[in-house]
């Protein structure tokens, strides 16, 4: 799956995960996370309000380049790529639906993310890594998305195999992969020789 298109989907699901939790008369997002940490969904209405969803991100700030862009041929780079992704889905999704990034700097992620969890005030979406996702799945501090990939037309079964296991805990999907990074060893072959 291509990065645009991953993005797309993913605030298309956004878009049904809004739709579902905010039952058309929310002003803003209910807790997808129920006590028992199952997604809460209600019926969505071409009514809903219009809701605003924060977006914790660490792919550095470039409004200045790319701030009302939504042409995505026109991005260089994943600050650009999320930037203008979420431009053109606050100016196209039509359900009243905006994203609000939070930048943040990579090396800070985490602890601005746990802060923002202790301080009542966390995002509704954020990114991290495979490795820290169970930090956030064991305290239901996310909820199973696999629901809303139903809704959205998104089939996990299409995600690489590692990374859909990295997503699954319990049996259930909490969230999307962004990508997949390998180790590259560079051997001087004439040292090795």
């Amino acid at each position: 799956m291509s990065a645009r298109r991953f993005w797309l989907a993913t605030l298309a699901s956004l878009a049904v995960l809004v739709g579902a939790c905010s039952g058309g008369t929310a002003s803003a997002p209910t807790s997808p996370v129920a006590s028992s940490g199952e997604v809460s969904v209600a019926p969505s209405t071409a009514s809903a309000s219009p809701v605003t969803l924060t977006l914790q991100r660490f792919f550095g700030s470039c409004d200045d380049k790319y701030g009302t862009v939504t042409d995505t041929t026109k991005t260089v780079g994943e600050c650009g790529e999320v930037t203008v992704l979420i431009n053109k889905f606050n100016a196209e999704n039509g359900q009243g639906i905006t994203i609000q990034p939070r930048v943040v700097e990579w090396a800070q992620n985490y602890d601005v993310l746990n802060t923002a969890f202790a301080a009542g005030d966390p995002p509704d979406i954020f990114i991290v890594h495979r490795s820290r996702l169970a930090d956030y799945v064991g305290p239901n501090l996310a909820a199973p998305l696999d629901e809303i990939f139903a809704k959205a037309g998104i089939d996990p079964n299409d995600f690489i195999p590692f990374a859909r296991e990295g997503l699954t805990y319990s049996g259930k999907i909490y969230a999307e992969p962004f990508d997949l990074n390998g180790l590259l060893w560079h051997m001087n072959l004439d040292v090795l020789e």
